[in-house]
């Protein structure tokens, strides 16, 4: 049976095209579901004109696409995120988070359309697919920083070793006063004593010469 595809249809045809299909498929699955209707003198007429209105739309969106993509290219989408050891992000940047921040800038873009290539998992500047159309891809940049968060966390772990650091040195302890001049007491006491010792000697000598 000669059919009419009303819509794109995997392994067998896409939207518009004129096929020969068995008979059952045709009636059994294809018609009921609305995907194509028999070829006939009248259907042909109509989907000749049906599909100049499709390329019409198609060529509109496709310049559309075109438009946005110019827009896209000279822009660069900023995320901050938590990261961990090596400037890597605990999880990665998603499609939503993405999304997000387009809105921000003012750009309306199906969330479906955004692609990314690579599970992106560490700070840097990266690269995402926007498929704005069938024949229109746009590559965006991505930039992703450590959030202000963690950059102050960073510097408190930074000053807490340098901290911790410090009190591991050695410092060379101060002489005590006290025992310095208990050592010079003693040093006076002991100069003291032998004086003592040899004026008794001496006096003991000079008695007995005497």
């Amino acid at each position: 049976m000669k059919v009419i595809l009303l819509k794109d249809v995997t392994n067998v045809g896409k939207n518009g095209a004129v096929i020969n299909v068995a008979n059952g498929y045709a009636r059994n699955y294809l018609i009921p579901r609305k995907l194509a209707i028999m070829a006939i003198k009248s259907t042909l007429k109509f989907n000749e004109n049906r599909m100049k209105v499709i390329e019409i739309r198609e060529e509109k969106l496709r310049q559309a696409a075109l438009t946005q993509a110019k827009e896209l290219q000279a822009v660069t989408i900023l995320i901050k995120s938590k990261v961990g050891e090596d400037d890597k992000l605990y999880g990665s940047v998603t499609i939503r988070e993405i999304h997000e921040e387009l809105k921000k800038q003012g750009y309306d873009v199906d969330r479906r359309k955004i692609i990314i290539p690579e599970p992106i998992k560490k700070v840097g500047i990266h690269t995402v697919n926007i498929k704005l159309h069938q024949e229109v891809t746009v590559h965006l940049k991505v930039e992703v920083q450590a959030s202000e968060i963690v950059i102050k966390e960073k510097e408190k772990e930074k000053e807490k070793k340098i901290k911790v650091s410090a009190k591991r040195k050695i410092i060379k302890p101060k002489k005590d006063e006290s025992t310095e001049a208990e050592s010079t007491n003693q040093e006076s006491t002991e100069a003291e004593s032998t004086n003592q010792e040899s004026l008794e000697e001496e006096l003991t000598n000079e008695n007995q010469e005497a």
